[in-house]
This record gives structure tokens, sequence and C-alpha cells, in this order.
């Protein structure tokens, strides 16, 4: 479990030194602040052990979600764990999701980061950290994606775009 942790708090490094959804003025001007289309958030198996937050953890398809379309974390519009969020958090507006056997990097298009920044610089974000991703956390990210699309599909392309597919 070590060398997953390890590994995870590298890809979480990777993301916050690279990180280019960190304007919180952008975040400010968001209505659905944190809030996703389906009424839960998911965690990778080893953000289980890290994140013990009195949350209601629930285990759908051999993958793990917490409630709430609106993030129960949040106290008074910010993020209450902002240095210890989950990976889910720290790619947002981002996702990678496995659809018909592929991974793809996919945008919520309603977030306002999509709309003030250009194709290519979040292409290159997703450049800069997709290497971090292990087999592990890809294992996890296929289950939540078969959780997802049972459970509850999510993936309606008037709400997403596809990016690009995921190499490694």
């Amino acid at each position: 479990m070590y060398i997953v942790d390890k590994e995870l708090r590298t890809l979480y490094k990777k993301i916050d030194d690279s990180q280019i959804f960190g304007d919180f003025n952008i975040c400010k001007n968001c209505k659905n602040l944190c809030a996703r289309k389906m009424q839960w958030h998911w965690l990778l198996s080893i953000e289980i052990q890290l994140f013990n937050y009195n949350l209601d953890i629930s285990k759908k398809n051999e993958a793990f979600f917490f409630e709430g379309g609106k993030c129960p974390l949040l106290k008074d519009n910010q993020c209450s764990i902002y240095s210890k969020r989950p990976l889910e958090c720290r790619l947002s507006p981002l996702s990678l999701l496995q659809l018909n056997e592929k991974f793809y990097w996919i945008i919520d298009i309603d977030c306002l980061y999509f709309k003030s920044y250009s194709k290519s610089k979040i292409l290159n974000f997703i450049n800069i950290i997709e290497p971090y991703f292990t087999k592990k956390m890809l294992d996890d990210i296929k289950n939540i994606s078969n959780a997802i699309n049972i459970n509850n599909p999510l993936i309606e392309f008037k709400d997403y775009i596809k990016l690009k597919e995921f190499y490694k």
C-alpha cells in the first residue's frame, strides 16, 4: 500500500504544481460550485484510508463514493480540506473516465474554467499529469466508470466533451 500511497502523493504534487484550475476568482463566480451532475463524488480505493472526514462513503460496483451533489466538504462556499482534497477534486473540472474500453479525458462544459481557458492550455496540463497515473489508479477509475454507468448514467455529451483519449 505504501507504494500506491507514494505514487498518489506524487500525482497530487504534480497536479498542484501544474495546476491551472486554481483561480479562486473564477470559482467565486460559479453558481454550481463543486456540484456534480451526479449525486455523489468518487474516491480512489487508496483515498478511503486518507479521507476520514465523517463522510457517508459507500461502495457501488467495486468503486467508492461519498454522497451529495454539492460537496459536503464545502464550508462557506470554500473547500474545508483544500490541501488534502481527493483526486476527483484536484482534477475538476476535468475527469478521466473509461468509455467503451478506452479512457478519455472529459471536461464539464458548464464550468467557467472551460469557458475561460484555451483547449491547448488544458491539454498541456493533461499531458503533464497523465504519465503519473498508475495501473492501480486506472483500475479504480475503470471501476468508478462502470459504477457511474450502472448507477447513474452521467456522461451525456451535451454536458461534457471528450478532450482526448488517455494514452499511457
